[in-house]
């Protein structure tokens, strides 16, 4: 299976429904963050729960990190943390939510933050973005996207983080150094991210609220 071209996934019952191609393939997120998505066994019933569904071809996700056959590194990254930023991101970015979103993009787990893991961790946040209201993603879209972080409004963005917050000069950044010196973005290319998030997760929405709507 190839994760691209797809679409949005549709929830149904207890679990959701993410189309791979011209194919659609149930998956389902646990409390603890298991991300497992399958495919119906051929003439099977999918207007049940997912217990009663008849799955073959299994797979989890959210603790394979070397397994890339369906989601990127960056993305199966992300994927790890979804649970935890849906228990922590209830009401505001502050505080647990912070720090869950640090430890997100701390690749390295080194406690610190260079431009590539800002990058790294835009790159999946505004596919997820971008999915939340577009009904499909194509190859190319997602390369675009992948262009603009990288090399174009997450570059702008990564630098200005590290140009801003870094009061030590070392070239990263850590936790206690962005959280003693927060202000809100000037960015459009966040604010946007954070809004469209903010669909599936109110408190990004509301930080996004709390951004300027222009230049």
């Amino acid at each position: 299976m190839s994760l691209f071209p797809y679409q949005a996934p549709q929830q149904t019952l207890d679990h959701y429904v993410l189309k791979l191609g011209d194919q659609d393939h149930p998956f389902l997120l646990e409390n603890d963050g298991i991300l497992t998505i399958a495919s119906y066994v051929d003439g099977s019933s999918r207007q049940t729960n997912w217990d009663g569904l008849a799955l073959q071809d299994r797979r989890e996700f959210t603790h394979c990190a070397n397994d890339n056959r369906l989601l990127s590194k960056n993305m199966q990254r992300m994927m790890r943390f979804v649970e935890r930023i849906e228990r922590d991101c209830v009401i505001s970015l502050e505080n647990d939510c912070a720090r869950v979103l640090f430890k997100w993009a701390d690749a390295n787990n080194n406690q610190k933050l260079n431009t590539a893991e800002i990058k790294n961790a835009l790159e999946p946040a505004k596919i997820f973005a971008d999915l939340v209201v577009a009904e499909s993603l194509t190859p190319k879209e997602i390369e675009k996207i992948k262009t603009t972080v990288q090399k174009s409004e997450g570059k702008i963005f990564s630098d200005d983080m590290i140009a801003q917050y870094d009061s030590d000069k070392t070239g990263d950044l850590t936790y206690d150094e962005i959280m003693s010196q927060i202000t809100t973005p000037q960015s459009l290319f966040i604010r946007d991210i954070l809004q469209n998030i903010g669909r599936v997760f109110p408190a990004f929405g509301l930080a996004a609220q709390a951004m300027p709507k222009a230049d």
